[in-house]
């Protein structure tokens, strides 16, 4: 299917304009917590991400190395992060590392043990994904300290629904069930979560002409620790 005359977002744009989101909704929640409009913006920002990662995988040479650096950059701010914190709510790349395993796994199935019958595919891929879910929740009952994701459970699945999806419009309302599913998770004002669906129908497909892969990597954790500074920053100056 051809992409609509009015799509002119590149996949670097589209990334461009969740990472703006982002930085939005962190500056409210790090900095401005009293104006709840920055925490409504950033609401669009994770369902953006995860319709790339669902790109990614698409389009991506070598996925075993694409979910290595997901993985690596997740873990490495994890591992700070559990230290300033004292807490296992792990960070959006360890979301979208467990979301491109489930393609992988998806792929994997589909081709080797089902014979292509998708499916029986799907009720071995679900069913796994029921049982991780199954121990977070049993895990969650048993320690002192909770276990989460970012994104939630349905964070999870969101790049791995649009990625199964067979053509663009399919993958537009995949995106809008996982973004609904994410909202009935959280509630409140994770529904406009929704509304990034029409920043993807301008997406057009392709990847943009800057080389800009490692900057999507370094921004994240760079933003943050910039933001958290500032915030002790100003919390010592106000002590």
């Amino acid at each position: 299917m051809k992409n609509p005359p009015f799509a002119f977002l590149s996949s670097n744009a589209v990334k461009l304009i969740a990472l703006i989101l982002m930085t939005v909704d962190h500056v409210g929640m790090l900095l401005f917590p009293q104006y709840r409009i920055l925490r409504i913006i950033g609401r669009l920002s994770m369902p953006l991400f995860a319709y790339m990662i669902s790109e990614g995988c698409i389009h991506t040479r070598n996925r075993k190395k694409y979910l290595l650096r997901l993985f690596l950059l997740g873990s490495a701010f994890q591992i700070v992060y559990v230290i300033f914190e004292k807490d296992l709510f792990f960070n959006v790349f360890i979301t979208f590392s467990i979301a491109v395993s489930l393609c992988m796994a998806w792929d994997s199935v589909k081709a080797n043990l089902m014979k292509k019958n998708v499916a029986a595919a799907a009720l071995v891929i679900f069913t796994a994904a029921f049982g991780v879910w199954f121990i977070l929740f049993g895990l969650n009952l048993l320690l002192p300290v909770r276990i989460s994701f970012d994104g939630g459970v349905f964070g999870i699945f969101l790049p791995f629904l649009i990625y199964i999806a067979p053509n663009r419009v399919l993958k537009l309302l995949a995106m809008a069930i996982g973004c609904l599913l994410i909202s009935l998770d959280f509630g409140g004002r994770q529904y406009f979560c929704i509304l990034s669906v029409l920043i993807v129908l301008f997406y057009n497909g392709e990847r943009g002409k800057l080389p800009l892969k490692s900057f999507f990597y370094i921004y994240y954790p760079a933003h943050l620790a910039v933001l958290y500074g500032i915030d002790y920053i100003i919390s010592m100056l106000k002590s």
